[in-house]
Formats: structure tokens, C-alpha cells, sequence
């Protein structure tokens, strides 16, 4: 019975470009989901056996696939073009570090300078503040004195003027506040006191009775008034100029304080800018001096960004792409499709039915046999149905001994599936039976094998051997499927002569 393989190299590339497409980032995520889980039963599918629907949703999957191969190939591109700018973006952040720092330090400097030009500045307003103080406490003191000096002046004029002038023309004696002003002017300018005291006495007589001391006591105090007058005039015109002065100085000192203060303000807002000018500089510095000593580790990072884009681009390219092209290409002659089952083995249909039209008489050559294997293991894994589809074929047909040679020596390349141990161990093993490439195999025939070629002859099983190993299978005149699986397995494990091979080929099928 021929039924399509369900878990050999069809379903091994299904599964690799499934795994692809749940990784399809530029899909939605319900797209991928579909996708992928239609992966078996459409490009699963042979291409001739596709319904439209089917062939619809593969053509899908080859634009999801070509899409997750462009954006692995730009993600690759781009981390190639960094790791080639290296040396210039070396060199690049190196000198914006070199700038940067030169700038700080200039901020720094300019900073500094103007902090300092803030504080002249400062020193300079209290200067002029002190001395608009000074000028303007002069000016108090000064003018204070030149109002006392016209206050003086305006009260000795009156009393001139007035009481004086009158006690002077006639006789005072009933005069009290004549008096009275008399002593008080002669105590405020500390006039001659024998003549303030014997005034009253003299002006208290008519003018044509005064005495010549009286005359001259009178005299006196017109003298006085007089001097005193003059004294006080003089001093006044002279403050006048000093009050003058004194408010000019005034003047001059505010013009000053305004003139430091708007010095103060200006230096202060210069100061406070290029306080923050050197913070923005310092900040700068930092960045690019750490950009620059992060280099490495971000070339690091890219590089291993890069070497991981490229594993992947590499993986894709030898699973999802490479199963997809497989799968997409599969006929019924492609191996790992179809299967059917002899003596209780499943075998690959594919791989049989390129030996079964031969004619009579033909032997498997060399080119056959490189041919077959290289169609078998083009999507670049030997399944263990096509291993012992390979093993029944060296049984069935007639080979040359370079194409049987070729094929064993293929076969051994390849790793045990399901083994627990080295297949050379397996056979050297005494057990009944033993699990080969998940066949059960009789370990006396293996051993049987290995006994005849160890140390003897040319490493060939010979045609005597031959006879030797298959009358241990034929015990009891029959020859079971487990040992004529195992006499198969033992056609790929070891070399045999040419008429040992065909000898127990031709056996082999006497007892099927």
C-alpha cells in the first residue's frame, strides 16, 4: 500500500516553514497563525494534486516567505553598513568628544569671567550707593546749616527793623517785648553781654536826654546789628554755591547708582546665561564622551547583531526557503512523499521505483548510485525510511562494487536516529535483538559480520563468510523479516565482496 509520508522529509520541511511563518513579524499575528497551520495540507500537498484554494494559499506563503527574507536580508544590510562606517564613526564621535570638550572648557572660562565681571559689578553698585549716601548726608548737613544761617539773618533784620529801629527814635520804657528780643538776640549772637544789660537803661530815655554813654551804648549795638548782618549775608551768599554744589553732587552720585545698578542687572543676566550655557556644554561633553567610550560595546552589540542576522538569513535560506522550493517542486518521484510497507518496514516508493523498471540483468553503477543518493539526501537529510529503502534496494538489485561501496560509505556518514549509543558499539553487542534506525535487528547476525571482517582479508565479507553469517539466519530453514532487515542493514554497515553481495541478494529473496 503507497500512502504520502506523515512524518519524513515532507513533514520536516512543513515544519520548517510553519516555524518560519510564526515568525513573520510583518504579518498580523491571526495571518501567521492561518498560515502556518495550513502549511501541511496545502503546500504540504503535491503541486498537481492542489485544489485552487489550496494553490492560493500556497502562493501566500511564498510572499510571506519572500517578505521574511527581504527584512531578514535589510536587517543584515544594515548592520553590515554600520560595522563598514566603523572607522569613521569612530573617528566621527572621537572628535565630537575632542569639540565638546573644548566648548565646556570655554563655557567654563567664559563663566567664570563673567561671575567675576558680576562681582566688580556688585562692588561697584555698593560704591556708588555709599557715596550717593555720603553726598546726600553732606547735603542734609550743609543745607541744614544754610537755612539755620537765613532763619538768623531774616530774625536779626526784623528785630532791626522793627523793635530796634523804634526803641531807638524814642523812649522804650513800657516796652517789654523790645527787651525781651533785645537779650534773646544778644544771647543767639553772643553779643557783648555789659552792653546787651545796660541797653534797657539807655533806650529807656527820650533821644534828646541820652548821655554820650548812652549814644555810644546805642552805637554799639547798631555796630553789632550790623556786623552780624553782614557776617550772616556773607555766609549765605557763600552757601548758596554750596547748596548748589552739594545738590549737583547728589545728582551725580544717583546718576552713578543707576549707571552700577544697570551694570549689576546686565552682568547678572550675563552671568546667569552663561552659568547655563556651561551646564548645556558640560551635558554635551558628557554625551559625547560617552558615546565615544561606548564604541566598542555598541560595535559589539552590532556585530553580533550582524553575525546573528547572517545565521539566520543562512537558516532560513537552508530550512523554510529550501523546504519551501522542495515542497513546491515534489512530484510523485520525489523522495520522502509516498511510502509502502515491505515486510513490515516502511520504504520510500520513490527511491524503489527508480531500480524498479531496470530490465533484467542490469547492475546498479556508480553514476546510478550517486544520482539516486543525491536526489535522496537533496533536502539535506537521509530519513531512516530512506535509509533501509536504500538497504532493501542493495538487497533486491544487482550493484557494481563501487555504486555498493559508494552507498555504504554515504550511509555511515550518518548518525543513528533514535540511537543511544555509536552504531559501532551497537553491533559489537551480544544482545538478541537491538534497535537500528528504529528497526528491530538480530544482534548474533551483526556480530556475525563483524567477526568476519575484523582483521582478515581485505575488510571484505567474502562469498564463504557470506554462506557462514546467512546459515546463522536460516536456523530452523527459514529466515525471519527481523533477520533479513538485519542481513540488509548489515549490506550498508559493511563492505562485501561482489559475489557475496549477489549471492545473498539472490538468497535473500527465496525466503521473502
Amino acid at each position: 500500500m503507497v500512502k504520502r509520508g506523515t512524518d519524513g522529509k515532507c513533514t520536516a520541511q512543513c515544519k520548517a516553514v510553519a516555524e518560519e511563518l510564526k515568525e513573520a513579524t510583518h504579518l498580523p499575528k491571526a495571518v501567521r497563525t492561518m498560515l502556518a497551520d495550513s502549511v501541511e495540507d496545502t503546500i504540504g500537498v503535491l503541486k498537481s494534486n492542489r485544489h485552487p484554494y489550496q494553490q492560493k494559499f500556497a502562493a501566500m506563503i511564498g510572499e510571506a516567505l519572500k517578505a521574511s527574507e527581504a527584512a531578514i536580508s535589510q536587517e543584515l544590510a544594515a548592520a553590515e553598513a554600520k560595522i563598514g562606517e566603523a572607522a569613521t564613526d569612530k573617528a566621527s564621535r572621537e572628535a565630537a568628544s575632542e569639540v565638546a570638550k573644548a566648548a565646556s572648557e570655554a563655557a567654563t572660562d567664559k563663566a567664570k569671567g563673567l561671575k567675576s565681571q558680576k562681582s566688580e559689578a556688585a562692588e561697584g553698585l555698593k560704591s556708588a550707593k555709599a557715596a550717593l549716601a555720603a553726598a546726600e548726608a553732606g547735603q542734609k548737613s550743609g543745607d541744614a546749616y544754610f537755612e539755620t544761617a537765613s532763619s538768623k539773618k531774616e530774625r536779626l533784620e526784623a528785630f532791626n527793623k522793627d523793635l530796634w529801629t523804634a526803641a531807638k527814635e524814642k523812649a522804650e520804657t513800657e516796652n517789654d517785648a523790645c527787651i525781651k528780643a533785645l537779650k534773646a538776640i544778644g544771647a543767639e549772637f553772643n553779643m557783648d553781654a555789659t552792653m546787651i544789660s545796660t541797653l534797657p537803661g539807655a533806650i529807656a530815655k527820650e533821644p534828646d536826654t541820652r548821655g554820650t554813654f548812652d549814644a555810644l551804648v546805642i552805637k554799639s549795638m547798631d555796630d553789632a546789628i550790623t556786623l552780624h548782618t553782614q557776617k550772616l549775608t556773607s555766609e549765605l551768599e557763600t552757601g548758596e554755591q554750596g547748596k548748589k554744589d552739594r545738590a549737583t553732587e547728589v545728582e551725580s552720585a544717583q546718576t552713578a547708582v543707576l549707571a552700577a545698578n544697570s551694570a549689576f542687572e546686565a552682568a547678572t543676566i550675563a552671568a546667569s546665561e552663561a552659568v547655563a550655557a556651561e551646564k548645556e556644554a558640560q551635558t554635551a561633553e558628557k554625551a559625547a564622551s560617552k558615546a565615544a567610550a561606548g564604541f566598542e560595546k555598541e560595535m559589539k552589540d552590532i556585530t553580533k547583531a550582524c553575525d546573528a542576522a547572517k545565521e539566520r538569513l543562512q537558516s532560513f535560506k537552508d530550512e523554510a526557503a529550501k523546504g519551501f522550493s522542495a515542497l513546491e517542486a515534489a512530484t510523485s518521484e520525489t523522495p520522502g512523499r509516498f511510502y509502502e510497507t515491505i515486510e513490515g518496514v516502511e520504504v520510500d516508493s520513490a527511491i524503489l521505483n527508480v531500480f524498479r523498471n531496470h530490465k533484467e540483468g542490469y547492475r546498479v553503477s556508480l553514476d546510478d548510485a550517486t544520482a539516486c543518493y543525491d536526489k535522496v539526501a537533496a533536502s539535506g537529510d537521509v530519513t531512516q525510511d530512506e535509509r533501509w529503502t536504500l538497504r532493501y534496494c542493495l538487497s533486491e538489485y544487482s550493484w557494481y562494487d563501487a555504486a555498493h561501496d559508494y552507498i555504504i560509505d554515504e550511509l555511515k556518514k550518518l548518525p543513528q536516529v533514535n540511537a543511544e549509543e555509536p552504531a559501532a558499539k551497537k553491533r559489537k553487542t551480544k544482545g538478541y535483538y537491538k534497535t537500528l534506525d528504529g528497526v528491530k535487528c538480530d544482534a548474533e547476525l551483526l556480530e556475525a559480520c563483524n567477526q568476519a571482517v575484523s582483521g582478515r582479508g581485505d575488510g571484505r565479507v567474502s562469498l564463504e563468510d557470506a554462506h557462514a553469517v546467512f546459515e546463522k539466519a536460516k536456523d530452523g530453514g527459514k529466515v525471519t523479516a527481523v533477520e533479513r532487515w538485519t542481513l540488509r542493514y548489515c549490506l550498508t554497515e559493511f563492505k562485501w565482496t561482489q559475489a557475496a553481495v549477489d549471492w545473498i541478494s539472490e538468497e535473500l529473496k527465496k525466503f521473502k
